[in-house]
């Protein structure tokens, strides 16, 4: 039985599968549609998703998100990505013609909040590899233009409030990985500590609700 059925274009509950006892219904989006097909699909072809990818992106529902900024002070390099091709929140900064790594993790987030926006997700957290904040997200009842809205004026405040310094402890960023829960970890580089125990922690500890997965911000096959 599918959780969700196409109505009229409109990607929303199974009734059947509301029903379960077992089933616990998320916060809906717009009047009980949680996904318009359409516009989500107008955002995928903005970016170049292919729309293959939307019952990937369905499964988010499940989960809680974490994302987890690379902030340590190797992210002030600059990459490839040129400044020009980036969101409006970066692209008409005056500064240089590319962007840093530190500048291409936040033109990362603010493409996938124009995704998660149409997502009836658990949670959305933000924190840093070394920076002691933590940030979160919610939709709170908005609807998916409000959220965005609202979204990427947050990331804006975070990535302005302070300057990255600091190495790459992802080991620990790992040890404090909570269960139902997928943690996107943003890196460039090797972590300081050895590859090995990284491997045997996800190893021992990465399953079906414990889940990782890396974006890599460097441009080098050395560092990455």
């Amino acid at each position: 039985m599918g959780k969700y059925k196409m109505v009229n274009g409109v990607m929303k509950l199974n009734p059947a599968f509301r029903r379960q006892p077992s089933f616990e219904i998320p916060n809906p989006i717009d009047d009980g549609a949680l996904l318009d097909v359409d516009e989500l699909s107008n955002v995928f072809a903005r970016y170049e998703i292919p729309i293959g990818f939307l019952p990937i992106v369905m499964k988010l529902t499940e989960y809680k998100l974490h994302f987890i900024i690379n902030d340590s002070a190797s992210v002030d390099c600059i990459t490839h990505l040129e400044r020009s091709g980036a969101t409006s929140y970066l692209a008409h900064q005056q500064h240089n013609s590319h962007l840093t790594r530190w500048e291409a993790q936040q033109d990362r987030m603010h493409r996938l909040v124009d995704i998660l926006a149409y997502i009836p997700f658990k949670e959305i957290k933000i924190s840093f590899l070394n920076h002691r904040s933590v940030f979160c997200l919610d939709h709170n009842g908005r609807t998916p233009s409000a959220f965005a809205d609202y979204a990427h004026q947050e990331i804006v405040k975070i990535f302005g409030g302070f300057n990255p310094a600091g190495s790459r402890p992802i080991f620990k960023a790992f040890q404090q990985a909570s269960s139902n829960t997928i943690h996107y970890i943003f890196t460039d580089g090797e972590p300081d500590e050895p590859s090995s125990e990284i491997l045997q922690f996800l190893r021992r500890y990465a399953h079906a609700d414990k889940v990782f997965s890396f974006f890599d911000f460097s441009d080098s096959d050395d560092e990455s």
